[in-house]
């Protein structure tokens, strides 16, 4: 267990992320029974399901201090998910994930959740930060492009079908070159 825990608030530009708890299920579950929602098996159809996977990450929370958030813009709309946890594939790491409501995507929400939860992690004593993306998602791979942490690798995870991503903790800027908004291809764009 890490002797640091991660805030229970993260703010960004146009962003409030606050760490999810058991009051926060019907939000929740309205994002994860979407058509677009690509998280774990998704759809999840039964409001008990959500129920029992925000039970995981509060627990994750008491005992490892990795925070999954909800997202909420300016308005103080719900419009996603993003934290960390210790995933099958990672060991003892933590690995990121995120969900914007599909209606949402496209305005980088995604990233900018991304990189601020990416920051917490580290300050919050984890060296690395594993992200699995199916090779068939581009946005993810975009997005985590952009998030630009140095040490980036990647191996692919044959069983599942899956590119396991892992990066050290020190982030660094996008260098010269690298994917911003004006240079990830418009069918990419779409997806983030």
């Amino acid at each position: 267990m890490r002797g640091m825990w991660m805030p229970e608030m993260l703010h960004t530009a146009r962003l409030s992320l606050r760490r999810l708890g058991p009051h926060d299920v019907a939000a929740v579950h309205v994002l994860f029974a979407s058509d677009g929602h690509t998280i774990g098996d998704g759809p999840i159809r039964d409001q008990a399901e959500t129920a029992e996977w925000l039970a995981r990450r509060e627990m994750r929370y008491r005992t490892r201090g990795l925070a999954w958030y909800g997202l909420w813009d300016r308005d103080g709309d719900f419009v996603g998910s993003c934290g960390v946890f210790v995933g099958d594939r990672c060991d003892d790491e933590p690995e990121i994930g995120y969900e914007v409501d599909v209606d949402r995507r496209s305005q980088g929400l995604a990233r900018e959740a991304a990189r601020a939860v990416t920051e917490a992690t580290h300050e919050a004593g984890h060296e690395h930060l594993w992200a699995t993306i199916r090779p068939s998602n581009l946005a993810s791979a975009w997005i985590h492009r952009s998030v630009r942490v140095s040490g980036e690798s990647w191996h692919a995870d044959a069983p599942v079908g899956l590119e396991n991503w892992t990066y050290d903790s020190s982030i660094q800027p996008a260098p010269r070159g690298h994917p911003t908004d004006a240079s990830i291809p418009q069918d990419v764009r779409g997806f983030r």
